[in-house]
């Protein structure tokens, strides 16, 4: 159904009295002037609805067009649905654009879903772009979900850009649930930060399209370890035969501002330390966020200490990324982030012999397991 915008009721004008001056009550003009409003309203709305016994379907659409003295808007609301039973199938398609004197942003989300008794699964597609004098934006987001009972799926690909006189920035993101099981991978590019790519899994592999060839894999062929298929070639002259010998290492759950040390490492006079800090397993740390194309970065303090007192080796860096997300109905969504699970390595030179701990202080703002591994390799 199409409506005819230049049916459009104009304003009442001015001169036009709106209320009796004798009785106070409204005036024939304006009565005649809401009349008019209201046949637009529904004549702009079509409905088509079926029933048999507890069978329905229907059709539901919903225009609207609006103008005033420095706005324009206008939406469409597509509505589907059929049910047998308890057995539910809904598609929603919404479109709304709207321009300003200095700004305009187009939206359009698409919803499907399907619903037999306690078993549901969603698509749901989300597009939006806004320009105004001084900056743009585009982002998108895909969002399936399948449920069975208390067994659960979940996946998302998110799009996002943004350029502006401070700057531009553009991400893009992978996130993959099944159950407790989390797989993502977020790629981040910052004009005035350079960029990062940043990937999330318990197991990796990576093969050679050329030869079919597993070039290496972690924790599949051997538990907790990079396995290499391939040759490597190590350019490092402080790497030498038999001279890793001596490493200590220490795991645990750390809460929030907390910090993790290892036992005494003794090593030799000028040694060469390499440390290994480690964070995973960040459920703890999860939040509900608001949607934004910015990212909170973590900082994770690391230390070694002859007794003395100690001494700032570095900071492991790692940002909060999204986990999930729930369709909360329209164009509203609620968005969790977590802190993503990170690793750095450190290497302290010239040590005194003697013994040295080693430790990192939890800057996630939850409890997160962490890991310390320090090893002398010279």
């Amino acid at each position: 159904m199409a409506v005819d915008v230049k049916r459009l009721p104009v304003p009442l004008p001015a001169d036009v009295p709106r209320v009796e001056p004798e009785t106070g009550r409204p005036t024939a003009n304006l009565l005649d002037w809401e009349g008019i409003n209201a046949y637009f309203v529904r004549t702009s709305i079509a409905d088509l609805y079926s029933v048999t016994g507890a069978n329905t379907a229907a059709i539901n659409s919903e225009i609207t067009a609006r103008t005033t003295a420095d706005t324009a808007m206008a939406s469409q609301i597509t509505t589907l649905t059929a049910s047998v039973a308890a057995n539910t199938a809904a598609i929603t398609n919404e479109s709304t654009v709207r321009a300003t004197a200095d700004s305009a942003m187009a939206t359009q989300i698409t919803t499907l879903t399907a619903t037999v008794t306690s078993v549901n699964a969603q698509l749901v597609e989300e597009s939006t772009v806004r320009a105004s004098a001084d900056s743009a934006f585009a982002s998108q987001i895909t969002t399936l979900t399948a449920n069975y009972n208390n067994i659960s799926a979940s996946g998302q690909i998110y799009f996002a850009v943004k350029a502006a006189p401070s700057g531009a920035s553009a991400a893009y993101g992978l996130y993959l649930t099944a159950g407790a099981a989390f797989a993502g991978f977020e790629v981040v590019a910052l004009s005035a930060g350079g960029s990062a790519i940043n990937m999330a899994a318990n197991k990796l592999m990576f093969s050679d399209t050329g030869t079919a060839t597993a070039v290496f894999d972690y924790n599949i062929t051997s538990p907790g370890k990079f396995t290499f298929n391939v040759p490597v070639e190590v350019r490092n002259g402080d790497i030498g035969d038999s001279q890793v010998s001596n490493s200590i290492i220490a795991t645990a759950a750390v809460g929030s501002g907390s910090n993790l040390t290892t036992g005494t490492l003794t090593v030799r006079d000028g040694a060469r330390v390499e440390v290994e800090v480690k964070v995973s397993e960040t459920s703890g740390t999860i939040y509900l966020a608001p949607f934004s194309t910015s990212f909170i970065s973590r900082g994770f303090n690391c230390y070694y200490n002859d007794g003395s007192g100690p001494v700032l080796m570095g900071t492991m860096y790692t940002m909060d990324t999204v986990v999930s997300s729930n369709f909360l109905g329209g164009s509203s969504y609620a968005f969790y982030k977590a802190t993503t699970p990170s690793s750095e390595s450190f290497v302290v030179s010239g040590l005194p012999a003697g013994g040295y701990t080693f430790t990192a202080v939890n800057g996630a703002p939850g409890a997160v397991n962490m890991t310390i591994r320090a090893t002398e390799t010279k």
